[in-house]
């Protein structure tokens, strides 16, 4: 089937704006909207739309009949013409990074100080895995094993490594000294940033007479703000967030819908909290009494220093006296429990649903894999990496790495690992030697 015959109508642009979960944001790409029948699909790939075309070779046509087959109706295959400057996403599609622009090789070569090998005027606007990525999109080579698949990928250019010496089909290269990281810095080139509000208070706001706001603050729909709260310059909070009696929040500081932070919490500048998390909530804290349990008051703080991320859904508690501390720089998955008094260094990662219990101190630089633990008044020291799913019942002193339960250094716990198999193969050698020595004794 030719381009020019697998071409319908073209549709408005705006129009198409106007549906699905992208609804009433604004078209940014300025291509020719072309959709191309049978392409229109639920699955993960969405509706695509296409403009002017190139021949396809026929390996790269071939993989490209493999990836829609599921998507395409019955009789409809491959078409001749499938462009990558204008091969892109309908806005009103789910699955990919929502298209910002377009951008030529060549500008993208610059941006990242990369040298180019291919078309410098191919236009692109998207990115892509180099399995999922079609014309039109740009991906990486994060891992020499996969060196293999940058000839077959479908995406118009690759980043890869300086020193990549693998076969490249007609996909050009952009040859960097960091791939992963030059890709990280492309996101910020295409994608649409979540809608802020605007600067100023929303009408729908609740704002207490004494509270203080700096330049260019931007205070949505539904959020409340308790007396003496003070904002720093360009805070930005998204609706129904709620901030407690002296609440103080640093400049450039953004907190995503539904944060909450409780009484007298501190947040530095430049922090980023993600929706539903809370700070400040009471600590863990219950005194037995008379066979009944009784709350212990927790009279603390939170203190979160500057530059730090925390994701959706997390929790900390504030002190039973004294402050929870986070440390500048740190970073925290979603879901993750921090109790009453722990202290993080600077720049501790904390990855999902790790639990840290009260009063432990993480000095700066530890990591903690995701479902990780570690129990109260315990002190991990610099440059440790606790594995996923570890609980570390102990204070660790040495750095390296730590895995298992009770968490022990890599190497121990591998061997320790290790050790049911050699168990095994003993027992089955004590069998077998048995055997022998009842026939030997039975003759």
């Amino acid at each position: 089937m030719g381009g020019s015959a697998a071409r319908a109508a073209r549709p408005d642009p705006v129009a198409l704006g106007r549906e699905g979960p992208q609804a009433g944001r604004e078209v940014r790409s300025t291509q020719r909207w072309e959709l191309l029948p049978g392409r229109v699909g639920n699955g993960s790939r969405g509706r695509f739309c296409v403009g002017a075309g190139r021949e396809l070779g026929a390996r790269r046509r071939a993989r490209l009949d493999r990836v829609h087959q599921d998507r395409w109706p019955p009789g409809v295959g491959c078409v001749d013409t499938v462009p990558p400057a204008s091969y892109t996403q309908a806005p009103q599609c789910s699955g990919f990074l929502d298209v910002k622009t377009t951008w030529t090789l060549a500008e993208l070569a610059e941006y990242l100080g990369a040298s180019l090998e291919g078309d410098p005027a191919a236009v692109v606007n998207g990115l892509g895995g180099l399995d999922e990525s079609v014309a039109g999109q740009v991906s990486f080579l994060g891992n020499p094993a996969y060196g293999e698949r940058v000839a077959v990928t479908l995406a118009t250019a690759v980043l890869v490594p300086e020193s990549f010496d693998g076969p490249a089909g007609e996909t050009a290269l952009l040859r960097c000294a960091d791939p992963n990281g030059a890709f990280t810095r492309m996101v910020e080139l295409f994608i649409v940033q979540a809608a802020r509000p605007e600067p100023g208070v929303h009408a729908g706001a609740h704002v207490a007479d004494d509270t203080t706001l700096g330049e260019g603050v931007a205070i949505g729909a539904g959020c409340t703000l308790g007396s003496g709260v003070v904002l720093g310059d360009r805070v930005v909070l998204h609706p129904g967030v709620h901030l407690g009696l002296n609440v103080r929040v640093g400049a450039d500081t953004e907190l995503q819908p539904g944060v909450v932070l409780y009484a007298r919490t501190v947040v530095g500048e430049r922090c980023l909290i993600q929706a539903g998390t809370v700070v400040g909530s009471d600590g863990f804290g219950f005194d037995q009494r008379d066979g009944k349990w009784v709350k212990v008051p927790q009279a603390g703080t939170v203190r979160i220093e500057d530059d730090v991320e925390i994701g959706a859904n997390s929790t900390i508690d504030r002190g039973r006296f004294g402050a929870t501390v986070i440390g500048a720089g740190s970073k925290i998955d979603n879901q993750v429990q921090v109790a009453h008094n722990v202290v993080l260094g600077e720049n501790v990662m904390l990855v999902a649903q790790v639990g840290v219990a009260g009063s432990t101190h993480l000095e700066p630089g530890v990591v903690m894999g995701g479902q990780s633990g570690v129990g109260g008044h315990l002190r991990i020291a610099s440059g440790i990496r606790i594995a996923g799913g570890s609980g570390v019942i102990g204070s660790l002193d040495e750095p390296g790495d730590y895995f298992g339960f009770p968490a022990r250094p890599r190497t121990q716990a591998m061997r320790a690992l290790a050790l049911p198999k050699s168990v095994q193969r003993l027992s089955a050698r004590v069998k077998a030697l048995e055997a022998k020595l009842a026939e030997v004794e039975s003759r």
